[in-house]
C-alpha cells in the first residue's frame, strides 16, 4: 500500500533510520541482555547447539558469532521477517517444528535483531535454510543511521560464494566493530545469564550454548554453559502427573538449604473435585479433561536477603549477582 501523503487535517507518521541505533540503545538494556536476546533468536529458530564465540582477527578486528544449528532462514523469511522491524512474525507463529519435533517459541516483539546493532556498527550473517543455498546478509547500522528516510535503508541480501558452515541448516550473526571492551567481570556476567537459559531438569538436553572467551584459543576454552547447582535443589517443589482422567497426583517436598528436617506430603484429588474448587474449570462442560496425561514440577527459593545469603553460601555464588539474576 502506498504511503497517503500529508494534508491539511491529517500529519503522516515517518520514521527516521536512527530507530534502529534508538532502539537496540533503549530497549536492549545492556550488552548481556543483547547477546542473550541473540541466543533467545538461535533458541526460537529450534537450535539444539549454539556457540557464542568472541573472536580477534588480524583483518576483522574484534568480533562476536553468534552460530546455532536451527532452521536457518530462507530468503522470503528474510525480507518479511527479519527485515521488518517489531514483525508479528512470531506472535503468529508461535510454535517451530524441526521434522517431527515441535518447540514454543520465546521471542514476541520481533526486535531481537536490533541487539546486533547495540553491540557493533556492523553486521554479517550467513543463514541458510534446508530448501535454499546459504545467503549472506550485510548491514552497516553506522550508514542507517546517516539516512534521511526509511525508504532508503536496505539490507544486503547476497547468494553466498563461499563454501556454507552449515551441514543442513543453520545461522551465523557476525557483529564488527564491537563497541565494548568484554572483560572478564562481564564474560562471566554473561556466563552466568547464559546458564538461566539452560533447563534445570536433567530430561531435558535439547538445547546447549558453548562459551569462546575472548582473546583466547576457541578449542581449549569453548565452555559448555550448564544451569545453576542451587537450581537442581530447592528447598520448595511440588512434583506430580495428571491422568488422561483429569486425576491429579503430586508430592510437595520441603527441602531446608542447611538445616532442618526435611518434609513431604503427597495427596490426589480427581477431576471432579477439580472443577468443583476451580472457577475457571467449572466453566467447562467436558466430565473429563481435554489435555493430558502430563507431569509437571515446581520449584520455588526464598527470595529475602537471610535466604539469598544463604544460598550463596551453601553453592558458592557471589550474593550480589545471583539476588540480581533470579529475583526478577
Amino acid at each position: 500500500m502506498p504511503n497517503q501523503p500529508s494534508t491539511e487535517n491529517q500529519i503522516q507518521f515517518r520514521i527516521h533510520p536512527r530507530v534502529f541505533a534508538a532502539l537496540g540503545a533503549d530497549l536492549v538494556t545492556n550488552d548481556v541482555v543483547a547477546v542473550i536476546e541473540l541466543v533467545k533468536n538461535s533458541y526460537d529458530a529450534y537450535a539444539t547447539r549454539v556457540d557464542v564465540i568472541f573472536g580477534n582477527d588480524e583483518k576483522l578486528g574484534r568480533y562476536l558469532d553468534i552460530v546455532d544449528d536451527g532452521v536457518g532462514m530462507n530468503r522470503e523469511t528474510l525480507e518479511e521477517a527479519w527485515c521488518v522491524v517489531a514483525t508479528p512474525y512470531r506472535l503468529q507463529n508461535p510454535i517451530v517444528s524441526k521434522g517431527r519435533n515441535t518447540r514454543r517459541v520465546a521471542g514476541k516483539k520481533g526486535l531481537g535483531r536490533l541487539s546486533a546493532a547495540r553491540l557493533g556498527n556492523k553486521l554479517e550473517m550467513l543463514t541458510k535454510s534446508a530448501s535454499e543455498p546459504c545467503w549472506v546478509v550485510s548491514v552497516d547500522w553506522s550508514d542507517l543511521a546517516t539516512e534521511k528516510s526509511l525508504d532508503n535503508c536496505f539490507a544486503k541480501c547476497e547468494h553466498f560464494a563461499g563454501t556454507s558452515p552449515f551441514k543442513e541448516a543453520g545461522t551465523r550473526v557476525r557483529i564488527l566493530n564491537l563497541n565494548s571492551d568484554w572483560d572478564t567481570e562481564q564474560i562471566s556476567d554473561l556466563e552466568e545469564n547464559l546458564a538461566r537459559l539452560i533447563s534445570p531438569f536433567a530430561r531435558v538436553h535439547d538445547f546447549n550454548i558453548h562459551l569462546s572467551a575472548p582473546d583466547t584459543d576457541r578449542e581449549n576454552l569453548s565452555t559448555e554453559i550448564i544451569a545453576p547447582e542451587f537450581l537442581s535443589h530447592p528447598p520448595y517443589a511440588i512434583r506430580g502427573h495428571m491422568a488422561v482422567d483429569g486425576e491429579v497426583k503430586a508430592r510437595y517436598e520441603f527441602n531446608p538449604v542447611s538445616g532442618g528436617r526435611p518434609r513431604q506430603y503427597s495427596y490426589a484429588v480427581s477431576w471432579s473435585d477439580i472443577r468443583k474448587a476451580s472457577e475457571i474449570a467449572q466453566k467447562l462442560s467436558e466430565d473429563e479433561p481435554d489435555c493430558g496425561p502430563f507431569e509437571f514440577e515446581i520449584r520455588a527459593w526464598d527470595i529475602g536477603s537471610d535466604d539469598t545469603r544463604e544460598i550463596a553460601e551453601r553453592y558458592d555464588i557471589a550474593k550480589g549477582k545471583h539476588s540480581e539474576s533470579h529475583s526478577r
